[in-house]
């Protein structure tokens, strides 16, 4: 179901600071298909990446006690499963490493892409710029309060990011990072968070926060 446009606008409208930032929307069939086609892309690079794939999944938390220490990651209840299949996945043993990515390759590709109905990235003029980042990070929590009050649900969908931010650390050729500029046509702005939205077929469950004095300074 096509978003209500009145719901992208107020989106695109939001502003938190003076930063530059923007907004980069995929609607049309051709845009999103390009959309879609480098987040499976960057996902199978980040999958036969040994040690990138490894750092991703010490971020899922399926044990009670590693979620009440850490209060972050991805827990069975944060990662939109039915019930029925969230309930066999706490009392099976957890996944190997093949079996969690294949899972993962084949959510992002027939669920979180093939259902989506637009999708977006928010972009800064410098990706590598801490204020910059922040200041992102606080249009993403603006614009998911935004859409809720709309009844739109979003989900981020960094891999394409995170694959570009990899090239960097190994110095190699910026492959993704010209693929970022290129969907966005505009190479004066550098992608931080791509993201999916539309209207959501069931109620999303709590994830883990941790207390307000644990991350102040």
């Amino acid at each position: 179901m096509e978003v209500d446009p009145r719901a992208i606008a107020a989106l695109n409208n939001l502003k938190n600071s003076d930063t530059d930032l923007r907004v980069f929307w995929f609607q049309n069939n051709r845009d999103m298909r390009a959309f879609a086609d480098l987040v499976i892309s960057a996902t199978e690079a980040i999958i036969a990446d040994r040690e990138q794939s490894a750092s991703s999944d010490q971020w899922i938390r399926t044990n009670w006690r590693d979620i009440q220490l850490s209060r972050d990651g991805l827990t069975y209840e944060a990662q939109g499963l039915s019930p029925s299949m969230r309930i066999v996945a706490k009392f099976l043993p957890p996944l190997s490493a093949k079996q969690a990515n294949r899972f993962w390759l084949n959510a992002t590709r027939d669920v979180h892409l093939a259902t989506a109905s637009a999708f977006g990235m928010i972009a800064t003029r410098d990706a590598q710029d801490a204020k910059q980042l922040l200041e992102a990070g606080r249009l993403w929590q603006r614009m998911h309060l935004c859409a809720t009050v709309h009844g739109v649900s979003m989900h981020p969908l960094s891999q394409p990011v995170e694959r570009r931010d990899r090239e960097i650390q190994l110095l190699q050729p910026p492959t993704f990072a010209k693929a970022l500029a290129d969907l966005q046509q505009d190479d004066g702005w550098q992608a931080v968070m791509p993201f999916r939205l539309g209207y959501p077929t069931r109620s999303a469950l709590p994830s883990p926060r941790r207390e307000i004095a644990s991350v102040l300074i």
